[in-house]
């Protein structure tokens, strides 16, 4: 959906074993600096973000940088494919950076051997056994974001650090449009929106670490 000429907010389905949702990355279009990806969704999902890209005529080619607001892997699963096929540089806040960079343990995770147990008892779900057999994401991070930055795409975005959802969490705010994005510092259920950690996609990981 073209939001208007600087966004591109994505509409990608998906299920995280409780049922479909909706995940919205988001374009930022500059010609000139090249676009900018916010966030990348679940793994495998690349081929859907390249065919909501022809909306606005382009490709993953065309993906100059990739801003990571947070770690949590429906916003960095395709993280690598993505960089892979174009070449994007990938920017984040400094304390996201070891997590997506896999030199830290995803803070959603169950502790690493609390994971090992779910996967080798035959009680566990299906769905929470795929989440937690999927391969860590492990992405170089090109360029640390700092509060207040000014980054010069779309006529100025500035970098906003919201920590909470989690350490290193950062919104952008598209200064031409006035438009803000929250990845997960806001969130919406039911039309509606709410604070951060209400989401019912992370209900299957909070059952699983009990």
């Amino acid at each position: 959906m073209r939001l208007n000429d600087d966004l591109l907010v994505l509409e990608l389905g998906t299920d995280f074993g409780t049922g479909p949702t909706l995940l919205h990355p988001v374009l930022i279009l500059d010609a000139q600096a090249g676009h900018t990806l916010v966030d990348t969704g679940v793994p495998g999902m690349e081929g859907a973000i390249e065919a909501a890209l022809a909306e606005v005529g382009a490709t993953l080619k065309d993906v100059r940088q990739v801003i990571v607001t947070h770690h949590d892997l429906d916003h960095i699963g395709s993280l690598e494919a993505i960089v892979k096929t174009s070449g994007a540089q990938v920017w984040a806040s400094e304390r996201e950076t070891p997590f997506i960079q896999g030199e830290e343990w995803p803070q959603k995770m169950p502790p690493q051997e609390r994971v090992a147990a779910l996967l080798a008892d035959p009680q566990t779900p299906p769905h929470v056994r795929a989440r937690l057999s999927l391969p860590r994401v492990a992405v170089r991070v090109d360029r640390t974001l700092h509060e207040g930055e000014r980054l010069p795409l779309a006529g100025g975005v500035r970098v906003i650090l919201t920590p909470g959802h989690t350490p290193g969490h950062l919104s952008l705010y598209l200064e031409g449009t006035g438009t803000l994005i929250t990845g997960d510092a806001l969130v919406s259920e039911g039309g509606q929106l709410q604070p951060p950690g209400r989401s019912s996609r992370r209900r299957w990981l909070r059952r699983a670490s009990r």
